[in-house]
């Protein structure tokens, strides 16, 4: 039995992949299967329980990337899961008092100050640079995407000229003063994209017609997305609403993640190339998945790592290194201890 630098014995295996020298950041340890996390050029914050724990709470960590020291940011985290990092300042949610209410946090790693933004029926805030974005529910249900300044705390709720009474809009993605959001159309999972810029106060449809859920990401004036029923990436400019077509994505499975001029995601493994694993009669080609990393400019594309047991959450930083969640053993028991690499 062969795969293509499939991880079987450790992750350390991935050297022999030819993408590089992979460095495992959580190398040190044992028993941590880490879960939701978010990095920067400095930070690293991630989440991590006991193996076989399948319940919260969750140890919530910053950990200098420099120096490695870690520091205890939520020693139970019961929030809903959700947190993003820019510049050194994270946000995330925690359990706040009344029924169904969580609270976002802002917190400055380098300064150790912490802000409290918005109480509530919250999910999944969004940072960059000073300004934070969120989905804000109301009594009834209605979502509307709430903004906010780490200088001047809650501001407004985005608002638009075919906004329906109860709207529903929400994941947003945010990059300087462009922000991103869908507005479910019906229960079929259909979406329209809206661009809202901060500085102006514009909001406007894209023309993007059925659209999948979720499938996007944001920076630098230019939003990437996939269209439902395409296995192809699109990227427009913003600012002019142009669009183009970027790759083709058979096998998709997670991403895109976007920074700068590039983008990442993840495709599963060809069918044809699965030839099953001993002991895990329950593993089928789509727990073996390929890094691909693209320079939306030249359009050259590389894959950093192939054929890989369990990689998720991709991540891509300013100063364009690569991040990934790994098992250490290609095993889909509970007992996993699950690691973050660099590339």
């Amino acid at each position: 039995m062969r795969h293509s630098c499939i991880l079987i014995a450790s992750v350390l295996a991935l050297a022999a992949c030819g993408g590089g020298e992979p460095e495992i950041i959580t190398a040190e340890f044992d028993g941590r299967d880490c879960e939701l996390y978010v990095v920067d050029e400095t930070w690293l914050v991630y989440s991590w329980s006991p193996p076989v724990s399948t319940s919260r709470p969750l140890q919530l960590l910053a950990r200098n990337l420099a120096t490695g020291i870690e520091t205890e940011l939520e020693a139970d985290w019961r929030g809903s899961g959700a947190l993003d990092l820019d510049g050194g300042r994270v946000v995330y949610l925690r359990n706040a008092p009344g029924e169904g209410n969580l609270e976002l946090v802002v917190r400055d790693l380098n300064s150790q100050s912490t802000l409290s933004m918005a109480t509530g029926r919250l999910s999944e805030p969004r940072i960059s640079g000073s300004n934070v974005a969120w989905t804000q529910y109301d009594e009834a249900g209605a979502r509307r995407i709430a903004l906010g300044s780490v200088h001047s705390g809650f501001q407004n709720t985005v608002a638009y000229a075919d906004q329906p009474e109860h709207p529903t809009d929400n994941r947003p993605r945010i990059s300087g003063n462009d922000v991103v959001f869908q507005r479910m159309e019906g229960t079929n999972r259909i979406s329209s994209l809206y661009h809202h810029n901060i500085a102006t106060g514009a909001t406007q449809k894209l023309p993007i017609e059925a659209f999948q859920t979720n499938v996007y990401d944001l920076s630098d004036g230019r939003a990437v997305y996939r269209r439902t029923g395409e296995d192809v990436f699109y990227v427009m400019d913003l600012a002019t609403q142009t669009e183009r077509h970027l790759a083709d994505v058979p096998r998709w499975i997670e991403g895109p993640t976007m920074r700068g001029n590039l983008v990442a995601w993840a495709s599963h493994m060809p069918r044809e190339d699965f030839k099953g694993v001993a002991g895990q009669p329950l593993m089928d080609e789509r727990d073996y998945r390929t890094l691909h990393v693209m320079n939306i400019d030249s359009g050259k594309t590389i894959t950093p790592i192939k054929d890989t047991f369990g990689m998720l959450r991709i991540r891509i930083t300013e100063d364009r290194r690569i991040y990934a969640e790994i098992p250490r053993q290609p095993t889909a028991g509970p007992e996993r201890i699950t690691d973050i690499v660099r590339f």
